[in-house]
């Protein structure tokens, strides 16, 4: 695996950071009201810190499952295109997922749906780790919450299954996650200073333009190397 792999998937944890904010408020409020932000900083950033620790290990655990069905279903069907496929696969769905966070593009209403549905059968599962008052608490809760149907992880996902392997799809989300762990944990701790920011257009179109940019690359890479394929197929 490349370390250009995963330093796109730091930067985009980072740049990631600014929608995350607009999106999940209501995630950050957890903390506010649940947490130890009453009882004073250092048990906040404590508590905050387990919750996003336990939140990038499942995005390192379902990296790995990704990574493993993508190597599997490449080794039994198409071991000869199969990345190359993935890859173009990956980059149509990073400029779908920017286009819909850039509302250029509307969420199908089957995804919607799919998501509903998943998350209503996880989320009674983080109910039982409140309040968040322990390390533990909020780890699990992070455990499960990393879970949660979010576009910019879905994409994160489709660039780890790239790899078809488990180790480089699980680093990958691993980068990815702890590209997000430094803006995570300020917002944590200053969500009612940033609050009244956090819908703000201008800090999710960084995060959609960053998509759709990283899966036009993708395209300029892969798509030469395929008709290099096919050319030689033909002879």
């Amino acid at each position: 695996m490349q370390l250009s792999a995963l330093l796109v998937a730091f930067g985009l944890g980072l740049l990631s950071t600014l929608h995350c904010w607009g999106m999940c408020g209501a995630l950050l409020s957890v903390f506010a009201l649940h947490g130890g932000v009453r009882a004073g900083p250092a048990p906040a950033f404590r508590l905050a810190l387990a919750y996003n620790l336990g939140r990038i290990a499942s995005y390192t655990a379902v990296g790995a499952l990704v990574g493993w069905v993508a190597g599997v279903a490449i080794a039994v069907s198409a071991p000869r295109w199969g990345h190359q496929f993935l890859q173009m696969l990956a980059a149509g769905v990073l400029i779908a997922s920017g286009l819909v966070i850039l509302n250029v593009l509307p969420l199908p209403m089957a995804v919607r749906r799919v998501g509903f549905i998943w998350w209503r059968h996880l989320q009674p599962l983080s109910r039982a780790w409140l309040p968040i008052d322990s390390l533990g608490k909020a780890f699990g809760v992070g455990l499960v919450w990393g879970w949660l149907p979010c576009g910019l992880v879905y994409s994160m996902l489709a660039l780890a299954a790239t790899q078809a392997a488990v180790a480089p799809a699980a680093a990958i989300m691993l980068a990815f996650g702890l590209g997000t762990l430094p803006g995570m944990l300020l917002a944590s701790q200053l969500f009612e200073r940033f609050k009244r920011h956090l819908a703000q257009d201008s800090a999710r179109r960084v995060g959609g333009i960053a998509l759709v940019t990283l899966g036009l690359a993708f395209i300029a890479l892969a798509l030469p190397h395929a008709m290099h394929m096919q050319l030689g197929h033909r002879r």
